[in-house]
């Protein structure tokens, strides 16, 4: 009987983690730095100049030129847990993200993506493993950096 209570609370631990990889709000991030393929990249957001002006909206930046955010942030916020771990990556790194968020209690968040297996990649976060998301999500990621890198 202990025994089932106990895989009872273990399994709602787990059931009660977030599924997405990326929970903050988009609008509180700041910039964010993409390694990909050995290569440095870095997207930069610019407030609206009146911030008062609810329809204003702000834009983002890559290099000089300005860009649509949809796409990279629908990929980002769609990554989603297949299963959580801690094992370490051994794979090649697919990507490496880190966010800054403008949040004095978390000032930036980290996503590491390697490659595990044909279907899943492993995700860190702040360097500590925790979860497989499947390699489709993150090819959507990888595409969507690369819409905005190789036009400019």
């Amino acid at each position: 009987m202990f025994r089932l209570e106990c895989t009872g609370i273990f399994q709602a631990h787990f059931t009660l983690r977030h599924q997405k990889l990326f929970t903050a709000e988009f609008d509180t991030v700041t910039s964010i730095d993409v390694t990909l393929d050995g290569e440095k990249y870095t997207f930069t957001y610019t407030p609206p100049e009146d911030k008062d002006d609810e329809d204003a909206e702000g834009t983002w930046t890559y290099g000089n030129t300005e860009f649509d955010v949809y796409d990279l942030r629908t990929a980002l916020r769609s990554l989603t847990a297949v299963s959580f771990t801690d094992e370490a990556p051994a794979g090649q790194e697919e990507i490496s993200l880190t966010v800054h968020l403008d949040n004095a209690a978390f000032p930036t968040f980290t996503l590491t993506i390697s490659r595990y297996d044909g279907e899943n990649c492993l995700a860190a976060v702040d360097g500590e493993p925790v979860a497989f998301v499947s390699r489709s999500q993150t090819v959507d990621l990888i595409e969507a950096v690369r819409a905005q890198t190789l036009g400019a």
